[in-house]
């Protein structure tokens, strides 16, 4: 949404770069999986994972902290929990199916950028994907506080949604930022 073809390509490769540094089947120690570290929650966005089944699972875990230390990784290990035949598998040895759920992602996430009003359908390419990447690692949310009010947010690895508004809006014209 927003980019042509180039700067569909020029995006993902440097998200893709970022997040896994190419590796397909990768996963980290939260659970978040594949050449974009997708979450449960951006699987169910993507119709991949079970919404009701996901929150059936967070409820049993009082906080974030704790769902993302305990019942992340164990909830998308189960393929009881996927839409698509073989879960977990099928997915992670899937380029297009990572492709396909990335762009959707990223088409989601400058839809709620733009009806927020963080960015603005007419805005620059660049202030465009420096909000979906920024969005990426800190949802549309922390993106939104970001690009409204200024308010920076960190994952737990210690990256700023700053940092990755940077990269993406220097990804765009195929330039990058480390």
């Amino acid at each position: 949404k927003g980019f042509n073809e180039q700067q569909t390509k020029n995006y993902l490769k440097n998200v893709e770069a970022t997040e896994s540094s190419g590796q397909l089947g990768i996963e980290n120690r939260f659970g978040f999986m594949g050449r974009y570290q997708f979450g449960a929650e951006a699987l169910v966005d993507q119709g991949l994972i079970h919404g009701d089944k996901l929150k059936a699972a967070r409820a049993k875990y009082g906080s974030d902290r704790e769902w993302y230390a305990k019942g992340h990784k164990e909830f998308l290990a189960d393929n009881s929990n996927w839409k698509i035949a073989g879960g977990k598998s099928t997915f992670l040895s899937s380029e297009q199916l990572q492709d396909k759920a990335m762009i959707g992602l990223t088409s989601d996430n400058i839809s709620r950028g733009i009806d927020k009003g963080a960015i603005h359908a007419n805005s620059d390419t660049a202030t465009i994907a420096g909000f979906a990447k920024a969005a990426h690692l800190k949802g549309w949310k922390g993106a939104t506080d970001l690009f409204l009010r200024g308010i920076d947010s960190k994952d737990a690895n210690g990256t700023s949604a700053s940092l990755y508004a940077a990269q993406g809006a220097a990804a765009i014209n195929g330039t990058s930022i480390s």
